[in-house]
């Protein structure tokens, strides 16, 4: 077990399922990250080896964009149809005891009466928010939280340079970053 699985619908947000599954198997390695263009192989099961991996993991990551509940030209939306896989990847986690966290890409925070009634406890769950301009910031928080959420997901092993720095002073805060003057040793 320790493993985080990425659920994302692929006309949704898939480069914001990419740009998150780049940053966590950065930190923690590509088998303890499971997202299904990068996992699975050619000739894998699809059907039961993604299910496999739901109840394998520790975390899921529903990453959650605009057109997340793939409303279609008809007004019907996938997320209704009780085999709509992102569906199904939830509820799975749900039956499993996997901890669920919502990644919102550019969507509203979720409203239980908009899911169906399996996936209304989603919308109790603490969200995380992925902003566009701040990607950068905001993946770089979930990857922290993730750290400390799940500590039996093994960090990568590999070496790493420890920053550690003495700041004289610390500058005004702009667009959310923190301009730090001093002197930086990387060892």
């Amino acid at each position: 077990m320790g493993k985080i699985f990425i659920s994302y619908r692929s006309s949704d947000v898939p480069y914001g399922a990419c740009l998150i599954d780049t940053a966590l198997t950065a930190h923690f390695g590509e088998g303890q990250v499971f997202r299904d263009a990068r996992s699975l192989t050619p000739g894998d099961d699809f059907d039961p080896d993604i299910m496999r991996a739901v109840r394998e993991s520790t975390v899921l990551l529903v990453v959650i964009g605009e057109g997340w509940t793939g409303t279609q030209s008809d007004g019907s939306r996938l997320l209704d149809r009780p085999h709509d896989f992102i569906r199904r990847e939830i509820v799975e986690a749900f039956e499993h005891d996997v901890r669920v966290v919502p990644v919102l890409m550019g969507a509203e925070r979720l409203k239980p009466a908009d899911l169906p009634d399996e996936l209304r406890p989603l919308a109790a769950r603490q969200d995380v928010r992925v902003r566009w301009r701040e990607s950068h910031l905001d993946v770089a928080a979930l990857v922290a939280s993730l750290t400390e959420l799940v500590p039996e997901v093994a960090v990568r092993d590999i070496e790493r340079p420890r920053v550690t720095w003495h700041a004289e002073k610390v500058g005004a805060v702009f667009n959310d970053r923190v301009d730090i003057a001093g002197d930086f040793n990387v060892n």
